[in-house]
């Protein structure tokens, strides 16, 4: 007997539906409506802002700029559980947001989503959580959040995000169905993704999609079409993680088969299609932390079915430290810098005839140098700056922000990005995207 990736798909998913019913009645006993509303503990924050370009808009991939030199928008987030029994919790997260731009199209971005449109008002958690001594079960739309590294992890791939705005982007629970076994200081988390869930980035017609014909391929030509939908079994994921503590290290292991977090480009007739293919990968982490320092490594090794995509290996080196004694002497409360390099390495080529151009343009930070230093000037006062230099597409970008605490729970932020690379790379296509941005924060 062949054991396939769709006979382990369909075997688990059996598997997991009957071990729903199993444990299912025993903790429905404990439920109890009465009193819910006071158990329903939720925090909320209000944002708004605006950016203020410094250049005018490229021409965007649907061949019209956006007519203003600026954007403005709101998004109103809150994280909320519902305590149903001592064992039972509903988390129930999500987000109302607007822009001037009208880029956000409908609600509630269902299991299967059919398309890439970003919803004015979805939910980013709407799961069940089933609490136990020894093991958790979560059934639902939730997250699944690995990795070591603290400004890019190869390894953290089990989420979603919607990059409509990509640098400020809304991170999403996926579909699925998880199990936590707690192994005295260590876990096990096995997941059960059913659907495929569909990737959320700049419209055509929004100046981030910059010069390219499609956001995920900053360099792409032609005319590239959204992902094609996949269905069934063959849009299923699974994933096995072990997370474990030693003496003064933590470390990450895991594998996982299914779609591909990266898109390729798929040819079919004479129209190209963004697609994800079936892929098998591994996962892995360590962090070794000294004194005030961390030290630490995310590393990911990617297989792709029938040559449909590259066979590479990504990783992240880096060291965090985090001082306040050093801090004082200057005058300010703490300082926090961090360094990192990230690398990309193919192993072998992209092969399949029907498939034109690999995930190499959307996987990110292929060769590239991360920093970031935080400053926490006093109470009120925190700095931060940082970038990153890409020595394969000889690119770069750099920010900085400004947080004023006008009150504990009202923030002022001041920020700037900007962007340069020679023609034809990454950050190059968003040139004309310097900016300056005024927002504020409320958390109530």
């Amino acid at each position: 007997m062949i054991i396939t990736l769709k006979t382990i798909r369909k075997t688990l998913c059996l598997s997991g539906f009957l071990y729903v019913q199993s444990i299912c009645p025993g903790f429905a006993q404990d439920i109890t409506f009465d009193g819910i509303l006071e158990r329903w503990n939720v925090s909320q924050k209000l944002q708004v802002g605006g950016t203020f370009f410094m250049g005018d808009a490229a021409t965007t991939s649907s061949g019209t700029p956006p007519p203003k030199n600026y954007e403005y928008g709101a998004i109103y987030t809150w994280d909320g559980v519902f305590e149903l029994s001592d064992s039972i919790l509903f988390n129930l997260d999500g987000f109302v947001r607007g822009s001037y731009q009208n880029l956000y199209e409908g609600v509630f971005s269902g299991p299967q989503r059919d398309n890439q449109d970003s919803p004015f008002f979805d939910f980013t958690e709407f799961a069940l959580n089933f609490e136990n001594e020894n093991y958790d079960f979560i059934i639902g739309k939730t997250s699944l959040n690995i990795g070591m590294a603290e400004l890019y992890s190869p390894i953290d791939v089990f989420g979603a995000s919607d990059a409509t705005m990509p640098f400020s982007p809304v991170s999403y629970g996926r579909w699925q169905m998880q199990s936590k076994i707690y192994l005295d200081n260590d876990t096990l988390t096995l997941a059960y993704f059913p659907f495929d869930t569909g990737l959320a980035g700049p419209k055509k017609y929004s100046r981030w999609s910059g010069k390219s014909t499609n956001s995920s391929f900053f360099s792409a030509t032609g005319d590239i079409k959204d992902s094609t939908r996949k269905n069934g079994f063959e849009s299923a994921s699974v994933a096995a993680i072990y997370e474990g503590v030693g003496t003064g290290f933590d470390y990450v292991i895991g594998g996982f088969a299914g779609l591909s977090p990266y898109p390729t480009v798929k040819q079919v007739g004479f129209e190209l299609y963004e697609d994800r293919p079936t892929v098998a990968g591994l996962v892995g982490g360590i962090s070794y932390i000294v004194d005030n320092t961390k030290y630490y490594v995310d590393t990911a090794y990617q297989n792709a079915r029938s040559g449909k995509d590259d066979d590479f290996i990504k990783s992240t080196f880096g060291i965090s430290y985090t001082d306040s004694n050093y801090a004082a002497d200057l005058g300010m409360n703490k300082i926090n810098l961090i360094a990192e390099y990230a690398w990309d390495y193919r192993l072998q080529r992209q092969s399949h005839p029907n498939y034109t151009t690999s995930s190499e343009d959307a996987r990110p930070y292929p060769m590239v140098l991360l920093g970031k230093a935080e400053f926490e000037v006093s109470d009120k006062v925190k700095i931060i700056v940082g970038g990153s230099v890409g020595m394969k597409y000889d690119d770069n970008t750099q920010f900085v922000v400004v947080n004023y605490g006008v009150t504990d729970d009202l923030t002022i932020s001041f920020q700037g990005r900007f962007f340069a690379g020679k023609e034809g790379s990454q950050f190059a296509s968003q040139a004309e995207n310097d900016y300056i941005l005024i927002g504020a924060e409320y958390n109530f």
